[in-house]
């Protein structure tokens, strides 16, 4: 359940905030990686979202599977906008909102 919740998270807070340069990723709790240069990604102790400043060039790599991120996160720019303002308040309505942003589904290696 807690990493359904964290890729839920994770996808809407990247929804929200590629078009003001701002990457979020995720990390579950034991779960072992791999780099994309092959090298071992240590597990993490517990489960966690990272925010760090997006880099233009190469970020929108890792958004592959997900062409409208990666293309606003190529042109994003820090305008002082509030990322929330058109989210609705009712929760039913984040929630329909959520839906209409459901992640990709990962291609089989």
């Amino acid at each position: 359940m807690t990493s359904l919740l964290l890729d839920k998270a994770n996808w809407a807070l990247k929804n929200l905030y590629a078009p003001v340069g701002v990457m979020f990723g995720k990390f579950h709790a034991g779960e072992e990686e791999v780099a994309q240069d092959g090298r071992s990604i240590p597990a993490a102790p517990v489960s966690f979202i990272p925010v760090r400043p997006a880099v233009r060039r190469r970020d929108p790599r890792f958004l592959h599977d997900t062409p409208d991120l990666a293309d606003a996160l190529a042109v994003a720019s820090d305008d002082g906008r509030d990322v929330f303002e058109h989210l609705p308040l009712d929760w039913k309505a984040v929630r329909a909102w959520s839906r209409t942003k459901l992640p990709p589904v990962p291609r089989k290696q």
